[in-house]
């Protein structure tokens, strides 16, 4: 299987590393610039502060059902972010456009609601295609960061085994070992005398 458009919705997930706490988007110079580079909006659209708030409650929504394609558990958070999306589906009028082929999704909003309405669309024919589940949010909490499973067996876990899970596998090895320093000594094959 293949990213494709996919990609799009990854790189907005991944316009925030959680862990070193750095903001893609900070301003709406910035979120204009990103936009205009995925030919999202043209040069004439105009983006304002309200526009950025979206921007970035869609990217959120979506790192909580990421987190749902890597756990397979459903939350709060998630089925929160579910009812977000579609209300935003509603907002950026999310409509199918049926053609002698098939259909495509298309917003039909302006302006960032389009551009907004242009993830929803990835969104959905990547459900629909069963290619959604292969976009994850890392498996470490501190991390989060979207990635492509492309993974024969789709049981990815980590963003990258050289970073995170390579973190992970380390950690757990310590922990094992505390735990084998920390148990009391085995008494079998020893024997007492009264």
């Amino acid at each position: 299987m293949e990213e494709g458009r996919l990609r799009l919705v990854r790189e907005l997930v991944n316009t925030c590393d959680l862990e070193r706490h750095v903001e893609a988007l900070p301003n709406t110079r910035d979120l204009t610039a990103w936009l205009r580079y995925l030919e999202l909006i043209d040069s004439t659209t105009e983006v304002d502060d309200a526009d950025l708030v979206r921007v970035i409650e869609l990217r959120e929504a979506v790192r909580q059902l990421l987190i749902v394609n890597h756990d397979g558990v459903t939350s709060a958070p998630a089925e929160q972010a579910a009812a977000y999306l579609s209300e935003v589906a509603r907002r950026v009028r999310l409509r199918p456009v049926f053609s002698a082929d098939g259909y495509r999704l298309a917003a039909e909003a302006t302006g960032v609601d389009h551009a907004i309405g242009e993830f929803l669309a990835v969104i959905v024919k990547a459900m629909a295609d069963g290619n959604w589940s292969r976009l994850k949010a890392c498996s470490s909490d501190i991390c989060r960061w979207a990635f492509y499973d492309a993974t024969r067996s789709g049981g990815g876990r980590w963003c990258s085994m050289r970073v995170c899970g390579n973190k992970r596998k380390a950690a757990a090895f310590r922990a094992r070992k505390r735990e084998a320093a920390s148990a009391p000594p085995s008494t079998s094959g020893s024997s007492t005398s009264r």
